[in-house]
């Protein structure tokens, strides 16, 4: 018995990641394998699924239709069961969401809820309500009065949190966006960094943060690196291929991150090296058949991308060695309808 389990671990089967897909036009979750490719289930998760984590085996859903995080379970054999539902009374329209990466002992979700312009801090194993997070105060030359939080990733230490809908007053400035930092423990803002509009936001581990932003025009959207503490910007992309960037990830061994282009597919993916400092560009910007290549999920050597204009997931093969999406790789896997956000799910056994 204790060999036939050494072998299993050996191949990979009592470890295998699956990828997780909130699937907007069905109200699923829908499950991928990641190896194989295949949707292996399909399970409901509200009315308007959103953005998709996990907490060890615990997977949670967020739902702009309705004030409830879904949660749902992997099973010793990968099999991923529903396990009910977290209120979140005033979180209206519950969006991105992510969850603390400490699996022993400050577990929280923050997801950010756009129609109440809050970002809260909940707790999943009591269902507590742990803080709400307003909208922070901006420079006078901005038109505040509709913003709201948009993206949200932490690392442990702090909390960033992207917010949309700032009106420049001024016709020398564009509309900006801004990642607010905070402080994961007492939950008050420390620092900030401007961006063009409509920022989107990653990291891993100790990693660096890195930014998305599509802006307004093509002409503008910007990658960035941002120091995690401080919130000085150490790297700047603005050039074709990243002018529509949105979509972004972190390989899970921290060598490579991933930008997607969600208006252009002809600038489908551009691969960054995180080995080197400042990151640089690597590989050949990877064309993408499906439009409006969304949100991004890396595992098993695979890349993972939800497109919001179809019921498309396309998968690409990672270069061995070098992590660069290969072009000749790409495939398409049909789930249940539009799908929006996408995650690895890598259970530690």
């Amino acid at each position: 018995m204790k060999l036939t389990v050494l072998v299993l671990c050996i191949l990979g089967i009592a470890h295998a990641e699956i990828i997780a897909v909130a699937v907007r036009g069905a109200g699923t979750l829908d499950i991928i394998d990641s190896l194989s490719g295949n949707v292996v289930n399909s399970l409901p998760a509200g009315v308007l699924p959103g953005y998709v984590t996990n907490i060890g085996r615990n997977i949670y859903s967020s739902d702009s239709g309705s004030e409830y995080i879904y949660r749902f379970f992997v099973n010793d054999d990968n099999s991923v069961v529903r396990k009910g539902r977290i209120p979140v009374p005033g979180c209206e329209g519950g969006f991105h969401m992510i969850s603390t990466q400490d699996f022993t002992t400050r577990r929280f979700l923050a997801v950010t809820c756009p129609g109440s312009k809050n970002t809260y801090i909940v707790n999943p194993e009591t269902t507590a309500i742990k803080q709400k997070i307003p909208v922070p105060k901006f420079p006078k030359w901005i038109d505040s009065s509709n913003a709201e939080p948009h993206d949200v990733v932490l690392n442990g230490r702090f909390i960033y949190i992207t917010y949309l809908k700032l009106v420049s007053l001024d016709p020398n400035r564009p509309n900006p966006g801004f990642v607010v930092q905070y402080n994961a423990f007492t939950y008050e803002e420390l620092n900030r960094v401007k961006t063009v509009s409509d920022p989107h936001v990653n990291l891993a581990g100790s990693s660096d943060l890195f930014v998305a932003a599509q802006s307004g025009t093509a002409a503008q959207g910007t990658a960035y690196q941002v120091n995690p503490t401080s919130m000085d910007i150490v790297a700047e992309f603005q050039t074709r291929w990243t002018s529509s960037a949105h979509g972004i990830v972190v390989s899970p061994d921290l060598q490579r991150l991933y930008v997607g282009n969600i208006i252009n597919q002809d600038v489908g993916i551009v691969t960054f090296d995180l080995t080197v400092y400042p990151m640089k560009k690597l590989c050949r910007v990877t064309m993408t058949a499906e439009e409006r290549p969304h949100n991004l999920a890396v595992a098993n050597g695979f890349l993972f991308i939800a497109s919001v204009a179809s019921d498309l997931v396309t998968r690409f093969e990672l270069l061995n060695g070098k992590g660069c999406p290969v072009q000749a790789t790409e495939t398409f896997i049909t789930v249940a309808g539009t799908t929006l956000g996408i995650a690895d799910i890598d259970v530690n056994f």
